[in-house]
């Protein structure tokens, strides 16, 4: 059994490394936070080889307090992660409400005047909502961005109409940079006083969207509507939920 916990540690360790290397050589090693994989992957590598060659541990006080503290740190870390994780699962498979008021599509990056295929993803869903309810308005939300042409809210404004939505149903919002201004910015955009609202967005994404959407804009009928990410990096935008989904609990944006 002394010997199980290291090995453990190394396999993981691969695993880790490996899908840093994967979605590096998949996606581009400048993906966002991708480099914890590798943190992680190196330290589990690390702890593994040193538990497995190590020949005497360390009895001393301090060593012993040093090691309950570095577990008890880690256990808490790891259950924080699994509660965030769990929050997100739950926003990855919510069914869409029939009939709202407004859908807000959330921004995000566009090549030139296209969409990038995270974006497309979103314009995909927003659409299937449309054509089966055909008395949603949408609000399509996203600043232009750095090397875009236009702002990712004209970008999906005009991708529905290509595909047969009226404009009239097409409401721009294209000053926000942040999901909260997503969120706050839309809100202004709505006539009705309490509206039902839904939150389009990619899977992994929508538990901490509808999140700032109550706290931010207001709104308290709120729900999440999950656009797929058929990517290997989706367990990457998953882990790095976390990060996210902490700091704007620090920043008062979701609680």
């Amino acid at each position: 059994m002394k010997k199980a916990f290291p090995i453990v540690l190394l396999v993981f360790g691969a695993i880790f490394t490996g899908y840093y290397f994967l979605c590096g050589s998949l996606a581009g090693f400048h993906v966002s936070m991708l480099w914890v994989w590798l943190l992680l992957g190196l330290l589990c590598i690390g702890k593994g080889l040193w538990d497995l060659l190590r020949k005497e541990k360390s009895t001393g006080k301090a060593a012993r307090v040093l090691t309950v503290a570095a577990r008890s740190a880690v256990s808490i870390l790891l259950a924080a992660f699994v509660l965030a994780e769990g929050f997100v699962l739950s926003g990855m498979v919510k069914q869409p409400k029939p009939n709202l008021d407004y859908i807000v599509v959330l921004g995000a990056r566009v090549f030139g005047t296209e969409p990038s295929p995270i974006l497309q993803y979103r314009i995909d869903a927003a659409y299937d909502y449309l054509m089966e309810n055909p008395e949603t308005t949408v609000i399509v939300s996203g600043g232009q961005g750095e090397n875009e042409d236009i702002s990712e809210a004209a970008c999906m404004a005009q991708e529905l109409r290509k595909r047969g939505i009226s404009s009239e149903r097409i409401l721009l919002e294209d000053k926000s940079t942040t999901t909260a201004e997503n969120m706050a910015y839309s809100r202004a955009l709505m006539s009705k006083e309490n509206p039902t609202v839904g939150v389009v967005t990619n899977n992994f994404h929508v538990f901490r969207s509808v999140c700032i959407a109550r706290k931010r804009a207001g709104l308290s009928h709120i729900s999440g509507i999950p656009a797929p990410y058929p990517s290997v990096l989706l367990p990457h935008y998953m882990m790095r939920e976390f990060f996210t989904i902490t700091v704007d609990t620090l920043l008062g944006n979701t609680i």
